[in-house]
């Protein structure tokens, strides 16, 4: 067989102006007939598919192709980073938000458990009261007015700065110089 020729029968009349309904159409009569030849050639018994090991001549070349899956395959993971590391920041936000909520509500329980427990009668100064802490009574941490010797009261190094000795550059600026 050489030639097989179809004709398919529209069902209804198609508005030449409607662009989508030709369209649409068209893809059907094709379909039609697509379904058509297929049930024909099976008939006969005639082969109508391409051998698996038939191989045609390809418009571009091997290497060309190579380049164009490497940009698909970069893109693809360029997004699939991008949704990871927002997906990331929404853990971290989601992450903040608990752990703002957990403090929230562990310092509602200790105001609930000193409300409870100043209502049961617990005297404030007693041996089971709170912890007294120098800091709490309005006095701010002082400096230490401790002597230590070898560091000058304005270096702020913690006493580990070299002194005046050595040799070096700076020895040169004093105006030291060796022979």
């Amino acid at each position: 067989m050489h030639k097989l020729s179809l004709d398919i029968d529209q069902e209804k009349e198609v508005d030449v102006n409607d662009d989508l309904a030709k369209e649409l159409a068209f893809y059907t009569q094709a379909l039609e007939g697509t379904r058509l030849a297929f049930e024909k050639f099976q008939s006969m018994g005639l082969p109508f598919l391409r051998p698996a090991d038939y191989y045609a001549e390809m418009v571009k070349t091997d290497a060309h192709m190579q380049k164009v899956k490497g940009r698909l395959l970069a893109q693809k993971r360029q997004i699939e980073e991008a949704e990871e590391r927002k997906k990331a920041r929404e853990a971290k936000r989601i992450a903040k938000e608990v752990q703002a909520e957990k403090k929230k509500q562990e310092i509602e329980a200790v105001k609930k458990w000193r409300k409870q427990r100043q209502q049961s009668g617990f005297p404030a100064g007693g041996k089971d009261s709170e912890l007294d802490l120098g800091f709490e009574d309005g006095k701010a941490f002082e400096r230490s007015s401790k002597k230590r010797p070898g560091v000058f009261p304005g270096d702020r190094s913690g006493g580990k700065a070299k002194q005046d000795g050595g040799k070096g550059v700076n020895m040169k600026k004093k105006g030291v110089q060796e022979f």
